[in-house]
């Protein structure tokens, strides 16, 4: 009677247990660095996103108002900033600079190389050493970011 009762068990083996420990292990090595890099790319987008709300407001405030000064520390209310450019729950740091000139003639935008800069905040939000910025060069406004490595490339 014993033995039948035993045969009944069932139950996995120390190979199935380990071939399966090993499957998932596997899977979390490839799956943790994509998951890293996504959320690594969300992060900096919405750096770009800061970045080029800040430019459409610097553009608007100078398209309408010449002679007005259109630096962050006037634009915070419309970016939804602090009184230190501090947005994004304290993640992200904007910089506007009052250079950036519309040519009432020609329509086209000069000034300062880099009217806007957004930098990532020391911090628990992992977005330290981040920046995105806006750059002009002839006429033409281009977004940079920089993810940490402490140089900027096209985004």
């Amino acid at each position: 009677m014993r033995k039948m009762f035993r045969k009944a068990e069932a139950g996995f083996t120390l190979i199935e247990m380990l071939i399966v420990v090993l499957i998932v292990g596997v899977l979390a090595a490839v799956a943790a660095p994509v998951y890293l890099g996504y959320v690594s790319d969300s992060k900096l987008a919405e750096a770009k996103a800061l970045a080029g709300s800040a430019l459409s407001a610097a553009e608007t405030c100078r398209q309408f108002n010449a002679t007005a000064s259109c630096d962050t520390a006037n634009l915070n209310s419309k970016l939804g900033l602090d009184a230190t450019g501090l947005g994004s729950g304290g993640k992200w740091k904007v910089t506007i600079d009052n250079g950036l000139t519309l040519n009432a003639n020609t329509g086209n935008w000069g000034g300062i190389a880099q009217p806007v800069l957004v930098e990532g905040q020391n911090g628990t939000f992992g977005v330290n050493g981040m920046k995105a910025g806006i750059n002009l060069n002839a006429g033409v406004f281009s977004t940079m970011c920089d993810s940490g490595s402490g140089t900027f490339q096209p985004c």
